[in-house]
């Protein structure tokens, strides 16, 4: 399948992932593999960062306005730097399980499986309307939540919890066909990946805490055998 790029843009790759993710991947890497790249860049970024700002609670620190400036312009060159070593780790990763697909191709799924990250962003915007700064301080457990407020929160964790999970069958289904793998094989491809990934943060964290452990009054991690 190899359309041109008038006809892959009348059908509309914006709709036509969430249904049709094979078929859409395809035209869009046999056309321009790059195409709105840094858009989804910045979506994909800016959810990551809000994700990370909530975990670590900037919000004692900065107040609401900074924290979200400060994500907005990092967003695409966080996003950007996401897909990179994600992209680089799969395609590399995937030529050990016979894979064909380059860097470029693999990017390409990674882009448009952000497109349900959209909606995400949309959740987002909803938190810091009903919440705004304390959403990036001690949430949920600094908040005492009436019922109407316990409802957005489960109904947008749901909603989330459903892009993601959307967004990563987009994304193997985009694998079988750049790397022309099963989907059992991209699954295997993306573990692999991710016990990688979780190797390399741990010896990371290792490093800081034997590095930098003394800085701290309480050590970040004591090791009991």
């Amino acid at each position: 399948m190899n359309l041109g790029e008038g006809e892959m843009f009348n059908k509309s790759p914006w709709f036509s992932i969430w249904i049709h993710p094979k078929e859409t991947i395809e035209s869009i890497v046999s056309v321009n593999p790059n195409h709105r790249l840094w858009p989804l860049a910045t979506v994909y970024g800016f959810s990551s960062l809000m994700n990370l700002a909530q975990v670590y609670a900037p919000g004692y620190q900065f107040n609401l306005l900074t924290i979200l400036i400060a994500s907005i312009v990092l967003a695409p060159f966080w996003g950007y730097f996401l897909y990179g070593v994600s992209s680089f780790l799969i395609a590399k990763t995937g030529r050990w399980l016979n894979g064909s697909a380059s860097f470029i191709q693999v990017r390409a799924v990674a882009i448009w499986a952000s497109v349900p990250f959209i909606i995400n962003v949309l959740c987002w915007v909803v938190m810091i309307i009903v919440f705004g700064e304390g959403l990036f301080k001690d949430f949920p457990g600094g908040n005492i939540l009436s019922s109407l407020q316990m409802n957005i929160v489960l109904t947008v964790m749901l909603i989330k919890l459903g892009m993601t999970i959307w967004a990563l069958v987009i994304y193997l289904q985009g694998l079988t066909v750049v790397h022309k793998f099963s989907i059992a094989k991209s699954m295997l491809n993306v573990v692999i990946v991710a016990f990688i990934i979780f190797v390399i943060l741990l010896i990371l964290w290792i490093a800081i805490v034997n590095t930098c452990g003394h800085f701290f009054d309480v050590p970040l991690i004591t090791w009991n055998f």
